[in-house]
């Protein structure tokens, strides 16, 4: 696996929900981190802002990787002079390397242990523009390399580089050092610092997934009003019968929703499968990918991940699996088995690839595929 999490911030509905941002780690500090349809947004319909001296960051990773590669989409509403580290590679809450932007020059800079400036892009940052940027390191001792690029340039490229922490976990043989989780920060004084467009990688796996994955956007769907086709989980509120239209709204609510209750569980039923139809996504186009080769190509898909959206009742100690089926395609492809909490949570599976072969996602694959989930006692170990 390379694509380990991606985000466009698309489907929060208000910020001031429960449910807004449940895929990340607040910290100790949401409130001044928001998700809100006001512009700018570089794609769909949303975007993230983070108001100066406020966090928000991934859950930890595990297990921990010694190559790390982030991109997303940034905007400055104001001149970013703060000094502060937009993006932190941490081990825990140990920051092995840093991006910021320099106060003084205006232009991106690499940090390392002891803020120690590695190395300098050379873009110089405006104000309301959107800048697509990829952080890409494998972490080591004396052996690491860090690569950055702006819009798909590279700017910054260093090799046989200290790209560890002395008080990082270390391989005692090879050097290698590990991280577990990244970290975003409001940059710009007395204003949001805006992002969309996330994705965060691993590095391992095979082409092209282990490296740059170029300027994303990351597209949101909902579940279509309408059943998908296998529907067994029981409709709230009661008297309502249409299982997509309980959760096809980009706000998540507690007012309806579908649930699987444990008296339909028995000895001849030891799970419950719940799944939906998707409209389509946006078509893919031709683009000009800039640096290199400077030439038109049709965009492609390089994950696709269901989020879902769950808890369990007290008296119900579920465990759930994500389900994806595909149509024309006899397989059902499940996730890992992963414990609900009793409280509503975000659980999120990464499919980089067509898991109907192991081979790229196609445009009218996408569209056909249907995603629901699995719930079942943690005692029974379904087939």
């Amino acid at each position: 696996m390379s694509v380990l999490f991606m985000d466009g911030f698309d489907h929060y509905g208000n910020r001031r929900h429960p449910g807004a941002l449940k895929k990340w780690d607040l910290g100790a500090t949401p409130t001044g981190v928001q998700v809100t349809a006001i512009a700018p947004v570089r794609n769909g319909s949303h975007s993230l802002k983070i108001a100066p001296g406020f966090l928000l960051q991934t859950h930890k990773y595990e297990p921990a990787a010694s190559g790390v590669l982030v991109g997303f989409a940034i905007y400055f509403p104001a001149v970013p002079t703060t000094g502060i580290e937009l993006i932190e590679i941490l081990e825990n809450d140990l920051r092995i390397l840093a991006l910021r932007v320099d106060p003084t020059s205006r232009r991106f800079q690499v940090r390392r242990e002891n803020n120690e400036v590695m190395g300098y892009g050379t873009t110089v940052v405006n104000i309301g523009v959107w800048y697509y940027l990829e952080f890409r390191s494998y972490l080591n001792r004396g052996s690491g390399d860090v690569r950055f690029r702006v819009d798909g340039k590279t700017e910054i490229w260093l090799t046989s580089a200290d790209t560890g922490h002395s008080d990082s976990t270390r391989d005692p043989e090879t050097s290698d050092c590990i991280w577990n989780r990244i970290r975003l920060r409001g940059i710009v004084p007395g204003d949001n610092t805006i992002f969309d467009d996330f994705y965060l990688s691993n590095l391992n796996g095979e082409s092209p997934y282990n490296n740059f994955l170029g300027m994303c956007r990351v597209e949101t769907i909902l579940p279509s009003i309408g059943g998908g086709t296998i529907n067994e989980f029981e409709v709230f509120p009661t008297g309502e019968t249409d299982h997509g239209k309980q959760v096809d709204e980009p706000n998540p609510n507690t007012h309806d929703y579908n649930i699987a209750p444990k008296h339909l569980i028995s000895d001849s039923k030891l799970y419950l499968d719940e799944n939906y139809h998707y409209p389509p996504i946006k078509p893919l186009k031709i683009v000009t990918v800039p640096y290199p080769p400077d030439e038109p190509l049709l965009e492609r898909i390089v994950g696709v991940q269901p989020n879902l959206y769950v808890q369990r009742d007290q008296s119900n100690n579920f465990h759930i699996k994500s389900m994806m089926m595909i149509l024309g395609v006899t397989d059902l492809f499940l996730g890992p088995d992963t414990e609900v909490e009793e409280f509503w949570k975000y659980i999120t599976q990464m499919f980089e690839s067509n898991p109907d072969g192991s081979v790229e996602w196609m445009e009218a694959t996408v569209n056909s595929i249907i995603v629901g989930l699995r719930a079942f006692p943690p005692v029974v170990e379904p087939e």
